[in-house]
């Protein structure tokens, strides 16, 4: 008499034949959930939930970023963050709104990158940042409570409201020890902050980072001459977040871009962008990477590990 498998024995060998490791299954229901915890968590607060184009027809706004390109003989990228259209449709709607979606990186592959990734983008109709940080906080909290609930063991320091600290980046750069922001260029600068500050950040707690220079804020608004309304949240060495207040000025934003990008300015100059802050309202947005903090809500060692379609040396 043939023993029929066991339901486990049978999820291996459909995962086996599936080319995915053995959790896939599992896993996927419990990121379905936490991904449901995030959308009720925004329509819960009167968020409408919108969605963008993948494609887009200019390249990543951002000098650090780079958006992939796809062949043809026009110019069309993979979208590297949703944020130019968010706002577009911001100056529509005006009400607060909030997008999951995809993103892409090119060049962005390791232990906590990659080339893909799922993110929580959102706006608010704020003149500062402070309600993003709050939210932030509390969006956390709420999926370390969910991960509690699915046999996951999220880290302490993610399931308190007032674990948070915050920094601005002159304590956090002076902290570290490195040369004066104005003997060094904006890629130095960048480097500096990835390899020599940034690993030691959120630690043993989470950590905001605010407010920035506001020569590394170039789609921020100005809190002060010189300063950016610009945060980034940081656990365990690693960036959790990006915000900031919008800047709503299209020819300082214009400026910027030429002073920025040089020649190749008009790859990344959105005319349509540009005419929406026309009639965008004072308001805030800020990306949260959701990979990273399932990873770390998981115990996971790697971002790959939370990625059932990663490729098989990532694994």
């Amino acid at each position: 008499m043939k023993r029929e498998a066991s339901p486990a024995q049978t999820l291996q060998r459909v995962n086996t034949m599936a080319s995915l490791p053995e959790w896939t299954g599992s896993w996927t229901v419990k990121r379905a959930q936490l991904i449901a915890t995030v959308r009720a968590f925004f329509i819960e607060r009167g968020y409408l939930e919108v969605d963008t184009p993948l494609l887009r027809p200019y390249a990543s706004p951002d000098l650090h970023v780079v958006a992939p390109r796809l062949a043809g003989p026009k110019p069309r990228f993979l979208c590297a963050s949703p944020e130019m259209e968010m706002k577009r449709l911001l100056a529509v709607v005006r009400r607060p709104i909030f997008q999951i979606t995809k993103s892409f990186r090119e060049g962005e592959e390791g232990q906590w990158h990659a080339p893909e990734f799922t993110l929580v983008e959102w706006y608010h109709l704020d003149s500062d940042s402070a309600r993003l940080r709050q939210e932030t906080r509390a969006l956390v909290l709420r999926l370390a409570e969910e991960a509690a609930s699915l046999g996951l063991s999220p880290p302490s320091a993610l399931c308190h409201h007032t674990a948070w600290a915050e920094h601005s980046f002159e304590e956090t750069w002076n902290a570290a020890g490195l040369p004066q922001l104005s003997t060094l260029h904006d890629s130095e600068v960048d480097a500096h902050w990835a390899f020599d500050v940034q690993p030691h950040l959120g630690k043993p707690r989470p950590l905001f980072v605010t407010p920035w220079p506001s020569r590394l804020a170039g789609l921020a608004r100005c809190s002060a001459p010189g300063t950016a309304d610009r945060f980034e949240a940081f656990f365990a060495g690693l960036e959790l977040c990006n915000g900031f207040a919008e800047n709503t000025d299209a020819a300082l934003q214009r400026e910027r871009w030429l002073a920025a990008f040089g020649s190749s300015a008009p790859s990344v100059m959105d005319e349509s962008y540009l005419a929406a802050l026309a009639e965008l309202p004072p308001c805030a947005g800020n990306a949260l990477g959701l990979d990273r903090v399932f990873a770390l809500l998981a115990g996971a060692p790697s971002l790959s590990a939370v990625l059932p379609f990663a490729p098989p040396a990532d694994r």
